[in-house]
């Protein structure tokens, strides 16, 4: 099979995902989208069938449209999503508040907001621990993050199909755009950066 090394140097780390022949030890799976076929080595080759196995079947739990603005998520629990927790995408989102949430074993990430205009939200009071890839993604300007508990991201034992994605994933907190406010967080065990803040005018 064909295998493509960018930029990999002497005495550099790396690992290999994404095919079956790499299923070669417990606590590993292997996902094959072209049969839909799921392939787990159970925790010292027990029986799988006395185990509480699950996996995710939906991508994202709260996914907002564009222009959609000052909406409140508060006090749910999002978890084992495929992709994300909440999903803003669409572009024109504002003044949206994230608050007192629970976000567990997501496949990329809790949150992630994104597109043109998304601005002037609140992510506050917030826990997240275990996503695959990113505590939560934000481009986004004039917004506040702050009291949230970030833990175990990007940690090898729960690498996902993808890796950890993009050269700037693995972090706690990513931002990215001006005027944003972080403060008081706590990110610890984070496989990247605990908080990477991307572009300036970020106090």
């Amino acid at each position: 099979f064909p295998v493509t090394i960018d930029l990999i140097a002497s005495n550099d780390g790396f690992i290999l995902v994404g095919n079956f022949e790499f299923l070669d030890a417990d606590r590993e799976w292997f996902y094959n989208t072209s049969t839909d076929s799921l392939y787990f080595w159970a925790p010292g080759n027990v029986d799988p069938d006395v185990l509480n196995v699950t996996a995710s079947t939906v991508a994202n739990g709260f996914v907002l449209s564009a222009n959609a603005s000052k909406l409140t998520i508060k006090d749910v629990e999002l978890s084992e999503f495929g992709n994300y927790g909440i999903s803003a995408t669409s572009g024109g989102n504002r003044q949206s508040t994230i608050t007192g949430n629970t976000f567990k074993n997501n496949g990329y990430a809790a949150m992630l907001f994104s597109g043109a205009g998304s601005t002037g939200h609140t992510v506050s009071n917030n826990n997240i621990s275990n996503s695959v890839q990113m505590g939560m993604e934000l481009f986004v300007t004039n917004s506040t993050i702050q009291d949230n508990t970030v833990d175990s991201i990007a940690i090898f034992k729960n690498i996902g199909s993808t890796g950890i994605g993009s050269w700037y994933k693995g972090s706690g907190i990513y931002t990215e755009g001006s005027g944003n406010t972080i403060q008081y967080n706590t990110v610890t065990n984070s496989g990247y950066n605990g908080i990477h803040f991307y572009y300036p005018a970020i106090s």
